[in-house]
């Protein structure tokens, strides 16, 4: 990847971050404190995703355990949007801003893809990432505290089956990613084509 792009990526980060925190302000002050480091999301995954595009721009290297956790939960969080705000809009009616949301969550979720994909990453950061995804998601259902998204329409027997099938989903991806990389490395000593 090119500095040019690097430096873009981290300039739109910066960005989405600034954004979100204005955008989330008033709900991030009636969240509770030391809830903060696992609910309040759209601010802090595109700063780290800031932070880790600097580092590679720098050096060209990051550590992989640390790129594993972000890329997942931006990940996660992007295959979420597409379970969670589609359910929004089903119990509250259709919104724009709702709608819009899935699209704002996917500008950092593609990036975690991308760097699952691309980059060898760590298997135990991608588990300690998949382990703090599943207790934020968890709190923020059992607290109520997306924020500004409103929950308290939706049966907490749907939220608990979406999340039941993100995580089993998530887990799928993981499995299949390693079982991939294992068929990727056979067939290169096996020099199969």
């Amino acid at each position: 990847m090119s500095k040019k792009l690097l430096c873009i990526l981290l300039g739109l980060n910066l960005f989405w971050a600034f954004s979100a925190t204005i955008y989330d302000w008033q709900a991030i002050q009636n969240i509770p404190f030391f809830y903060w480091p696992i609910i309040i999301v759209c601010p802090i995954f595109p700063l780290l995703l800031a932070i880790l595009w600097y580092l590679k721009s720098r050096n060209g290297k990051v550590n992989q355990f640390y790129l594993s956790i972000i890329a997942i939960i931006s990940f996660s969080y992007g295959l979420g949007s597409l379970f969670f705000y589609p359910t929004i809009m089903h119990y509250n009616g259709f919104d724009w801003l709702n709608f819009g949301q899935i699209f704002w969550v996917w500008f950092y979720a593609s990036q975690g893809l991308y760097l699952l994909v691309k980059e060898k990453g760590n298997i135990w950061g991608e588990v300690v990432g998949i382990s703090i995804f599943s207790v934020s998601v968890w709190v923020q259902i059992r607290t109520n505290s997306f924020g500004y998204l409103d929950y308290s329409t939706i049966p907490r027997e749907i939220l608990n089956f979406e999340f039941i099938g993100l995580i089993i989903l998530i887990l799928l991806v993981f499995v299949f990613k390693y079982l991939f990389s294992v068929y990727k490395q056979l067939s290169n000593s096996l020099n199969i084509k």
